[in-house]
């Protein structure tokens, strides 16, 4: 066993700043790296990566566009590094990132004849569901003709245990406990879950504290015919709004939340439970499908647009786990900005109920 490597590795989540490392164990040009960090971005995935130090060992991906449990995929340790536990320290550390965004279960797949594999996820309390999984893939042969090639894969499945109370607060109190609140913040960043009613809820707090209001989807993301404002534009008119003294902010990008971040004096957080905010998302999409009420810029829903690869029902299960992992961890970090979470609508109303009004309304979120 290498127990050099076993002693000092460490599990974290690739960064941008990872790859240069991570590629020198690629192909040429195959960009596998780079590609899962793309779709890490995206919200499809957790990309994790094994280290000692500066050195890399190894990674593997949980991937949330399985359906309503995550799934195990891409665990690939480097030869040099095999048969020291990284692996399995890969395993354990995306199963806790399953566990603590909200998940109780997790699937992989075991090809036949990978007994080292079938050996170690059973080792970690992996059972078959006697399921059978079938894909396909081309290639070129040596000769340079384009075969398609199939492969099955028998599934695996083990629940997970709901995480510890201390690692998920369930009141406010407990969850703004570690970091102090200023009494009356000038810029506010509300986030959450999408179908959450982000936008209702800094409404609400902006209409009650005269604090003025932006939109992410109308002022900074979307342009009108549905198409997006490039990452340069966002990211200057984002640095634009949070350079200002005063603003509520109704969301926040992943391309450019870490340029308000740093200037939000306080993080609101909607972290709904997902039947919560998915109903309350398809009632509203419903009703602006038909009402055809404006929404992200002068756009306009439509029952069609609902069925397309970008829909936003779509991006409500590709999104909900990262966002959620992103709440709880800004409400960790003492490095962050003072962050409040918000379990259910009850529990947001009492707080905006009770804000000291310098505009002479009471805070109340619209329902949904």
């Amino acid at each position: 066993m290498n127990s050099a490597v076993n002693a000092a590795v460490s599990i974290r989540q690739c960064t941008a700043g990872d790859l240069a490392a991570l590629s020198l164990h690629e192909p040429p040009n195959s960009r596998i790296a780079a590609g899962f960090l793309d779709r890490q971005t995206a919200g499809d995935l957790i990309y994790a990566t094994a280290w000692t130090g500066d050195t890399p060992h190894g990674g593997a991906v949980l991937d949330f566009r399985a359906g309503p449990v995550p799934e195990l995929k891409h665990v690939f340790v480097y030869p040099g590094s095999r048969g020291a536990g990284v692996g399995r320290a890969l395993c354990l550390w995306l199963e806790e990132q399953a566990r603590a965004a909200g998940h109780r279960g997790i699937i992989l797949s075991v090809e036949p004849g990978n007994a080292v594999a079938r050996n170690l996820y059973e080792d970690l309390g992996y059972r078959t569901t006697g399921d059978v999984s079938a894909y396909s893939y081309e290639y070129l042969d040596a000769a340079g003709n384009r075969i398609i090639a199939t492969e099955t894969a028998e599934m695996y499945r083990k629940p997970l245990a709901a995480p510890a109370a201390d690692h998920a607060p369930a009141t406010v109190a407990a969850a703004t406990a570690a970091k102090p609140t200023r009494s009356a913040p000038s810029r506010v960043l509300f986030y959450g879950v999408t179908g959450s009613g982000k936008s209702s809820a800094a409404r609400a707090f902006a209409r009650a504290t005269g604090l003025p209001e932006f939109s992410a989807d109308d002022d900074i993301g979307w342009l009108p015919g549905w198409q997006q404002r490039t990452i340069e534009e966002q990211r200057g008119t984002a640095a634009a709004i949070a350079a200002q003294e005063r603003w509520v902010l109704d969301s926040a990008y992943g391309v450019w939340r870490d340029v308000v971040l740093p200037r939000a004096e306080l993080v609101v957080g909607l972290d709904y439970p997902r039947w919560l905010s998915l109903a309350r998302l398809v009632r509203r999409t419903l009703r602006r499908a038909i009402t055809r009420e404006p929404v992200c810029n002068g756009n306009q829903e439509t029952v069609a647009r609902i069925f397309i690869q970008d829909s936003i029902i779509r991006w409500h299960f590709r999104s909900f786990t990262r966002k959620r992992q992103v709440m709880r961890a800004l409400q960790a970090d003492p490095g962050m900005p003072t962050t409040i979470l918000f379990r259910h609508p009850r529990e947001l109303e009492a707080w905006l109920a009770q804000l000291p009004s310098k505009s002479g309304q009471t805070g109340q979120a619209e329902s949904l």
